[in-house]
């Protein structure tokens, strides 16, 4: 009888266990969705105490791809500084708030709306994502 008795904690503790690694680690494979990934990279973007773009501080964000820190090194290389409209947002003047909406995902790509609000006008542009070691980075932006 004290046999039986012993056994008892193993069988309720070793589920237990079993269940919280496995939730633990469902958690830590899990990826940010892409509208989050675009919403929070355009926060941190435009909350920047600085400028972001002409600081080069945009090509050390964890949201971007390395082919688009290279995509926008080029661009403003070629134009020497004098880029015209933000290659991030398309426009000038900075958005007063954006809404992040994804159009399509699959497996390694996914394609999300990006609303930019400025005062009353709303323009949308097009942000291509890819899946970078299971984690969604910013590779592209549609203007």
């Amino acid at each position: 009888m004290k046999k039986r008795k012993s056994l008892l904690p193993l069988i309720v503790i070793v589920p237990l266990v079993i269940l919280f690694f496995t939730f633990k680690l469902s958690e830590f494979t899990k990826s940010t969705p892409p509208e989050q990934v675009v919403i929070n990279f355009y926060h941190w973007y435009t909350d920047f105490a600085g400028n972001a773009l002409l600081s080069g501080e945009y090509s050390r964000s964890e949201y971007v791809s390395e082919e688009l820190v290279v995509n926008i090194e080029n661009r403003l290389n070629e134009s020497k500084g004098a880029i015209g409209k933000d290659p991030f947002t398309c426009n000038i003047n900075e958005p007063d708030e954006f809404i992040a909406t994804t159009i399509s995902s699959e497996n390694e790509t996914a394609e999300v709306a990006l609303d930019q609000f400025f005062g009353e006008e709303v323009e949308t542009i097009n942000i291509i994502l890819i899946k970078d070691n299971g984690k969604w980075l910013i590779d592209e932006i549609e203007c």
